[in-house]
C-alpha cells in the first residue's frame, strides 16, 4: 500500500511514526544508506534511484553540532515528581537561554495531560538563521552544564526550526514565518501556558 501523497522518500528521523492508512504494513525494499537520514521506500510511483539519493545527500553540509547526546539510561522513566520538576526547571532555564539570545515571544506549554511523551514545550521565535543557531548552541551547551543530555537535534544547518530534544521536554527554535505556518501554540492550544520567569500557570497569552 502507498500512502497517499508519498513521496518516496522519508527522514530517518521520521521512521517512529510513518504516516500510514489504517491496516497498511511495511513494504518491501527498505534500504538505508549508510552515513545518510534518508530512508528510500519502494513506491512505482517514485522515479527516484538510490544513487540519485546518495548524490544528494553528499551535497549536504556537514552537521557543526552533535545530533545526539550519549542517551541517559534512566531516559524513559518521566513519571515521579522530582524528575517533572526537573524537567520544568530545565525547560524554564531553556526558555530564558533563548530570551537572552534576543529569541521573540517565548512560550512555555505544559504537555502533560495531552500527550504522554513529552512534559513541555518551549517555542520561541527568531529573525534569522544565524540567530536561531545561537540560540540553540547556547541552550544545548548549557543543558550540558546542569547534565540535561539531549536525544536529538534536527533542523540545525537550516535554521528554520531547529528542533532540539531532551525527552521530558522539548524546545522548538523558529523562524517568525515558520511559527506562524506551523501555528504550534494553536496546534495544542489546550496545553496550559507557564510563565517562564516564575513557574506558574498563567493565561494563553505569550510571556
Amino acid at each position: 500500500m502507498v500512502w497517499p501523497g508519498w513521496t518516496g522518500v522519508e527522514p530517518v528521523a521520521h521512521r517512529s511514526c510513518p504516516l500510514r492508512g489504517p491496516g497498511a504494513t511495511e513494504q518491501p525494499g527498505i534500504a538505508v544508506l549508510a552515513g545518510t537520514e534518508l530512508m528510500a521506500k519502494t513506491n512505482p510511483n517514485a522515479n527516484l534511484s538510490l544513487d540519485k539519493i546518495a548524490t544528494r545527500t553528499a551535497r549536504r553540509p556537514a552537521r557543526t553540532h552533535e545530533v545526539q547526546d550519549p542517551t541517559p539510561a534512566n531516559a524513559a522513566a518521566r513519571r515521579d515528581d522530582a524528575r517533572l520538576s526537573r524537567a520544568l526547571e530545565h525547560a524554564r532555564l531553556a526558555a530564558k537561554i533563548a530570551t537572552d539570545n534576543r529569541g521573540k515571544e517565548v512560550l512555555l506549554l505544559d504537555m502533560r495531560e495531552l500527550t504522554p511523551i513529552v512534559d513541555y514545550f518551549v517555542i520561541v521565535s527568531t529573525v534569522s538563521r544565524r540567530q536561531a543557531q545561537s540560540a540553540a548552541s547556547e541552550i544545548d551547551a548549557e543543558m550540558k552544564k546542569v547534565n540535561e543530555k539531549k536525544l536529538g537535534m534536527e533542523g540545525y544547518e537550516e535554521g528554520r526550526w531547529v528542533l532540539i530534544d531532551y525527552g521530558d521536554f522539548v524546545v522548538h527554535v523558529l523562524a517568525e514565518d515558520a511559527r506562524s505556518y506551523y501555528a504550534l501554540e494553536d496546534l495544542w492550544g489546550d496545553a496550559p501556558r507557564i510563565d517562564w520567569k516564575t513557574g506558574e500557570e498563567t493565561p494563553n497569552t505569550l510571556v
